[in-house]
């Protein structure tokens, strides 16, 4: 595994709740947060650099602080380097119906928030994102965690390593 991480190698894992039943409904197919933190771990013992995308938080399901800050300790207790935000979700013409239905089959009541709050729009804001910003840059700072990626700067000389 160490070889990827010859010159410069970073993994990103997109995690929006630690909760792998809910995650099984909103992410169906994807591997569970449970193993991707695990995943993660393993790679940052490599010594590889590893965070999390938490995004999207869907509105009126994770929007709430205590998911933001299940994520935000799970992950620095997996040994993320960084975690890189967005409060919301960005719901295009394309994917609308089939999000209305899921939001149907799975959140009863929550379509009718979505559309009460939001109509057609294509960003849809966590509803409260200024606490949840708050909880999640006070958590970040408290553990140590970054909220961006670092910047990498090649060496001179320094060949890109092909995967394929």
């Amino acid at each position: 595994m160490q070889e990827i991480n010859t010159v410069k190698a970073r993994v990103s894992f997109t995690l929006i709740t630690i909760d792998d039943d809910l995650a099984a409904i909103l992410e169906p197919g994807a591997p569970s947060p449970s193993r991707r933190l695990a995943a993660m771990e393993q790679l940052a013992a490599a010594g590889i650099e590893t965070g999390v995308v938490m995004m999207p938080i869907l509105p009126f399901i994770e929007d709430t602080p205590e998911n933001i800050l299940g994520v935000v300790e799970a992950a620095a207790a997996h040994s993320a380097d960084y975690i890189v935000p967005a409060f919301g979700v960005s719901v295009r013409e394309g994917q609308r119906d089939y999000f209305v239905r899921q939001l149907d089959l799975h959140f009863p009541g929550v379509r009718q928030r979505y559309e009460q709050t939001f109509g057609w729009q294509y960003q849809c804001p966590a509803r409260n994102q200024e606490e949840l910003a708050r909880v999640f840059y006070d958590a970040c700072n408290k553990l140590g965690l970054r909220t961006r990626v670092s910047t990498y700067s090649p060496k001179e000389n320094t060949q890109q390593l092909s995967l394929f």
